[in-house]
């Protein structure tokens, strides 16, 4: 370690790259490391995975692509409290600070370009890897205890980040934007399958997550093409000689959700608590708090309707109604200015609403209107029918759903399809689909010859016990439909294959081998 940082509320600790390998809340009962640590790395076989920890980045400045793991940084201290990074590329100097100050973890991020011409920066590339770790062990409680999910809110000038333990014991981690746009974010995984070694947990892995502070769009053309909700940010950044361009984040841990967003308005973040999902001709509801001294200079509403190709902008300003004096919710802090916002929305799609503030700064709302759930139900079932269902000429396992699995994926398309078609008016072609992969499929896949006494080993030397009770359910779902709708097996038959399946699954004198017995899922 060559910097280590601390006071009564954090430990910090940056390796001989610049980047940070330690981040402990002093007051956390667990000591958790909010960062990847790099032994782990070393010792689960994802040592190679060293440039994606926290700190490092990856620079594409006129064409020519810069990472940090191409560059020795030089690494200063300030006492306990102050560590700088700094990298010197021939046209760039990129910086990065870590400030201490009471509860606040304070991340500055600099590009400076010391060439005497103009440098266009196409993308910038920040790693912000957190402890979301699948642990490979069967200590559940470190799982839950020293990993976490992560959860951002993008658009505009207020990224956040909320990292939540997986236990959701408190304290958490918040990341707060506060100068700067991040412009997009994404995640990395790496994971291995250890099913047929290590029943539980069967998969370990880890999620980095990566932070885009410049971004024109060519490092991601397809989707940078069909997005319109964060595209308007894809551009190049151009630093005349001499200038600096900073990005500032705030860590603070917080207890809960509501915590998180209330830490975010005393760092002068607009506070929301909205509708995230409604029905076509429902109403999006929001309750908006604005800290004090900004202002809202207007709102504005992008929608994208299923059934047209463009994106409909318009004024929505006028919804913003002030709130009455001390109508608020609780736990708000004083001060600012709070508003209700009510948009009835009756054309299904995507929605983004910007509020745009007087000083230029705006956050932005993503939400989504849906069709009726019996409408998306029933796309969703003529989707799989015909796009997943294999039909008679399939090389392997005719008759099957893809993609093809032992887990069960197969067993709840077609307790899906089944259900849909009671729920509705059923659809002739959909339930014959879900009855010959039951009758023709599943049957011989999961048992020996078709016979619901002798289990297949499906998983090496044992099978999943419980894959039993989904199997019988998709039978049962069969014996539900009217006879006329099926055309291998009468109703009754099947509810006859369904009382063997769960008899079998319930007699222990069936299972012979403990393996067999338990279920690794």
């Amino acid at each position: 370690m060559t910097a280590i940082l601390g006071n009564e509320k954090y430990r910090i600790a940056l390796n001989r790259r610049g980047a940070v390998e330690l981040l402990v809340l002093q007051e956390d009962p667990y000591l958790m490391n909010w960062v990847m640590n790099p032994q782990y790395l070393q010792e689960t076989g994802y040592g190679d995975d060293e440039d994606k920890q926290f700190g490092e980045w990856e620079l594409k400045a006129d064409g020519e692509v810069l990472n940090s793991s191409s560059f020795i940084p030089q690494i200063t201290q300030e006492g306990p409290g102050q560590a700088a990074v700094e990298f010197n590329t021939s046209r760039i100097k990129l910086s990065m600070v870590y400030s201490l100050k009471g509860e606040q973890l304070l991340w500055r991020i600099m590009l400076t370009n010391t060439s005497a011409q103009p440098v266009h920066v196409e993308g910038f590339h920040v790693w912000l890897s957190l402890a979301y770790i699948m642990f490979r062990d069967v200590n559940v409680l470190r799982n839950m205890r020293e990993s976490c999910a992560v959860h951002p809110h993008l658009g505009g000038d207020f990224a956040k980040f909320a990292a939540v333990r997986r236990s959701n014991e408190g304290p958490h981690l918040g990341i707060y934007g506060l100068a700067g746009r991040t412009v997009t974010s994404g995640s990395y995984c790496r994971y291995s399958n250890r099913f047929l070694e290590q029943v539980s947990p069967s998969l370990d892995g880890l999620l980095y997550h990566r932070l885009s502070l410049v971004e024109d769009g060519t490092s991601m053309n397809a989707s940078a093409a069909a997005d319109w909700i964060y595209g308007s940010a894809y551009e190049m950044l151009s630093l005349a000689p001499g200038e600096l361009k900073g990005w500032d984040y705030s860590f603070l841990p917080f207890s809960d959700m509501e915590d998180f967003y209330r830490r975010g308005e005393t760092l002068g973040h607009p506070r929301w608590s909205y509708t995230p999902v409604l029905p076509a001709g429902g109403v999006f509801q929001a309750s908006l708090h604005m800290p004090e001294g900004v202002t809202v200079k207007e709102m504005r509403l992008y929608s994208a309707p299923g059934d047209s190709q463009d994106i409909i902008l318009e004024d929505v300003t006028a919804a913003l109604i002030p709130e009455s004096a001390g109508t608020g919710p609780a736990g708000r802090s004083s001060g600012g200015t709070s508003y209700n916002v009510s948009l009835r929305r009756n054309i299904p799609g995507e929605h983004k609403l910007e509020l745009v503030l007087d000083d230029g700064r705006s956050d932005v709302l993503i939400w989504n209107v849906l069709e009726p759930v019996s409408t998306l139900l029933g796309k969703r079932a003529e989707w799989m029918c015909a796009n997943s269902y294999a039909g008679s000429d399939a090389a392997e396992r005719p008759y099957a759903f893809r993609p093809l699995s032992n887990q069960g994926e197969s067993l709840g398309k077609l307790a899906f399809l089944l259900m849909n078609n009671r729920m509705t008016g059923p659809v002739p072609g959909q339930v014959a689909i879900a009855e010959k992969a039951a009758a023709l499929d599943m049957r011989t896949h999961w048992f020996e010859g078709g016979d619901f006494s002798r289990p297949r080993a499906l998983y090496g030397d044992f099978y999943r016990i419980y894959d039993f009770d989904y199997i019988a359910h998709v039978y049962y779902l069969l014996s539900q439909m009217e006879d006329d709708l099926l055309q291998l097996h009468p109703a009754e038959e099947y509810l006859q294959w369904a009382a063997e399946v769960m008899c079998m699954r319930l007699d222990p004198d069936a299972h012979p081998g403990s393996a067999k017995r338990t279920n690794p899922g």
